[in-house]
């Protein structure tokens, strides 16, 4: 068998695929977890953290916090699921939070951090509807909030990263340079549809589209081409989890696939297709083709969108055969 094993964030993965879930079941098929590289739980949202303050301001003075965990709170709940997920599945947990401002959430993240999380999950929700305010100050809230977070804690930290920002390539290095190490291109971008039936507004998910699923791809190929330390993760799920979608991601350079407890049932199948393409091609482990098919060869990533528009809708004019004719008018 192939080797499947890869490093995220300084930690040995024994599989580039990360189980996310609010809850994890019980009956999770035993067979399958060698093939799981780390458990994901949902952000813990800012606005509960918020109404239990006053709780986890009781836990940051325990050393041993187990003991004192109940089921009353939700902030207790979502600890001590972590200390379980630790201790019965014996792999790398990635826990954290979901945070809109400067609030008190500095206070849980050291609580994820005393419990010996691995990895601190944040995503940080931010919606600029003031039209006064210049998209500049945005960006500022935003990567102080991430130096917060990251600066509070030991453990390492991934970010969700959105891909609406004007700048990717300048937010990834000032997140990175304030202490982000992963970045996970994130699936929490809600769009709107309209029922023109029944006069309705639906909201969906982006990455329900196979459009978000192509946008993902290219910016991972862009990004871990020009941060090779920082790893990036990609979000797959649905009926985009097949071994054809993850093979690509990973020829794109991501280091680390996220997918859904729906799609567990479909692992050992892709695993086996994944196997079969790679003794095809000639690889033994996973490090023999990550990246392999990222955008190093373009010195600047302006080129390779220029010629990819050029070559989409500019099909009738030959612009090759016209380069350097302004030099002879």
């Amino acid at each position: 068998m192939p080797d499947f094993s890869c490093e995220i964030l300084g930690l040995h993965l024994q599989s580039p695929f990360i189980l996310k879930s609010a809850k994890f079941s019980d009956k999770m098929e035993e067979n399958l977890l060698p093939f799981i590289g780390a458990l994901m739980l949902i952000p813990f949202p800012q606005e509960i953290i918020e109404e239990e303050s006053s709780r986890i301001e009781f836990l940051m003075d325990k050393t041993d916090l187990l003991p004192y965990l109940t089921d009353k709170f939700l902030v207790d709940q979502y600890l001590k699921q972590v200390i379980e997920l630790k201790q019965k599945y014996k792999l790398p947990v990635i826990a954290g939070i979901d945070c809109y401002d400067s609030g008190n959430f500095i206070l849980f993240c050291q609580l994820l951090d005393k419990i010996k999380t691995d990895v601190l999950l944040l995503n940080i929700f931010m919606f600029p509807d003031d039209k006064d305010f210049r998209s500049a100050d945005y960006d500022k809230i935003y990567l102080e909030l991430a130096a917060k977070a990251a600066y509070s804690i030991e453990m390492p930290v991934i970010i969700n990263l959105y891909l609406q920002f004007t700048n990717m390539f300048y937010m990834v290095d000032q997140l990175f340079y304030r202490g982000i190490q992963g970045f996970l291109l994130s699936d929490n971008i809600i769009g709107m549809d309209i029922d023109i039936e029944n006069f309705e507004q639906k909201i969906l998910l982006v990455s329900e589209k196979s459009s978000f699923d192509y946008n993902q791809i290219k910016w991972i190929a862009y990004l871990s081409s020009f941060f090779h330390k920082a790893d990036f993760i990609s979000y797959i799920c649905g009926t985009e989890f097949t071994a054809s979608t993850c093979i690509k991601h990973l020829l794109a350079g991501a280091k680390g696939l996220t997918i859904s407890m729906n799609d567990l049932s479909k692992l050992n199948q892709i695993l086996t297709e994944i196997e079969n393409w790679m003794k095809i091609n000639g690889f033994h482990a996973l490090e023999h083709f990550v990246g392999q098919l990222n955008f190093q060869k373009f010195i600047r990533p302006w080129q390779a969108e220029r010629e990819n528009y050029l070559q989409f809708f500019h099909l009738d004019y030959q612009i090759s055969d016209h380069k350097g004719q302004s030099d002879n008018c």
